[in-house]
């Protein structure tokens, strides 16, 4: 890969992630994570993915 980027973090909560899209009305409800990369997820699964250009880099 091009960037090392923060996947690990991400790849924790994926299950989570899904199971609050499928409790909850995403975007009418909202869903707060507690780190950036965290929400890279929930990104995806709403449909932001193409907007994503780059991991963050640490």
């Amino acid at each position: 890969s091009e960037t090392g980027g923060h996947l690990a973090p991400s790849l924790g909560v994926v299950e989570l992630t899904v199971a609050l899209h499928a409790l909850y009305d995403s975007p009418r409800d909202k869903m707060l994570w507690d780190v950036g990369h965290q929400g890279y997820i929930h990104k995806v699964l709403t449909g932001r993915k193409s907007r994503m250009h780059t991991l963050r880099q640490y």
